[in-house]
């Protein structure tokens, strides 16, 4: 299975041909294709963000982002983690500093 990507202006070069031989279906080549886009950074926006703990966070993990400072709602991919506690008066507060990757359907 061969992915080709072609982009409407010619501001960014489209990257080598992906052939792997192990895709035998369309599904798995599509699938195998996006996540070759999305690691050579083609058509996403990385944002990094604090947020309460409410359960652990791992990489890869698809998460909704509801952002009133931007006014956008949307769904992204864990891309690193990290969680610092901090005691104050008593009671322990968890954080979680994470990197997100927003992918963009244009």
């Amino acid at each position: 299975m061969k992915v080709r990507v072609y982009r409407k202006s010619g501001d960014i070069e489209y990257p080598e041909i992906l052939v792997d031989e192990l895709c035998t279906t369309e599904a798995v080549g599509i699938e195998k294709g996006k996540c070759f886009l999305y690691d050579k950074g083609i058509n996403k926006l990385v944002y990094d963000m604090e947020v309460r703990y409410s359960g652990l966070l791992n990489p890869n993990d698809i998460v909704f982002v509801d952002d009133s400072s931007i006014g956008e709602s949307f769904y992204a991919r864990v891309k690193s983690i990290s969680i610092s506690g901090q005691s104050n008066d008593g009671a322990f507060d968890i954080s979680q500093n994470i990197t997100i990757e927003r992918f963009l359907d244009e």
